[in-house]
């Protein structure tokens, strides 16, 4: 299943992650909206858990939402590549589910929302994307997901 296990890292993995995410941070902006776009392609109907976006007619490329992307992107990256140790994060991460359960998200988005950040790191980081720096990303996100899909289970 998707959120079985932590896998940990290996320092390979973990360094390949590093040196990508140092590329996405140099325009961070971009990268983010267009792994929203990828994920509102995918999933049209992940933009009604958007509520920011109804209230002040912000569209998906209006600066609430781009913020919220960078927001997002930025979780992940610094989760992925910041701690060799996800178990360090578990509560922040866990508490993020847990906030995120209220909005509506759902257990099925993470598969979708990896697909999206996958897509979206291949167009942007092209000849950096091999087959080897696209598993280590695979791997962190799942890590990264792994408590927040918990806590949207209900279990710790």
């Amino acid at each position: 299943s998707f959120s079985e296990h932590v896998k940990p890292m290996d320092a390979d993995a973990m360094a390949k992650v590093v040196r990508t995410w140092k590329l996405v941070e140099m325009d961070l902006d971009t990268h983010a909206a267009k792994f929203f776009l990828k994920l509102f392609e995918l999933d049209p109907k992940v933009k009604n858990l958007f509520s920011f976006k109804a209230e002040s007619g912000d569209g998906e490329s209006g600066p609430l939402m781009r913020k919220h992307a960078v927001n997002v992107l930025s979780m992940i990256g610094n989760a992925a590549q910041g701690k060799h140790d996800i178990m360090r994060m578990k509560k922040d991460l866990t508490a993020l589910g847990e906030r995120h359960k209220n909005y509506g998200v759902m257990i099925e988005h993470f598969p979708v929302m990896q697909k999206a950040l996958i897509l979206s790191l291949e167009e942007e980081l092209g000849p950096y994307f091999t087959p080897d720096v696209k598993e280590a990303w695979e791997q962190a996100f799942h890590n990264v997901s792994f408590f927040l899909i918990n806590s949207l289970k209900g279990q710790q």
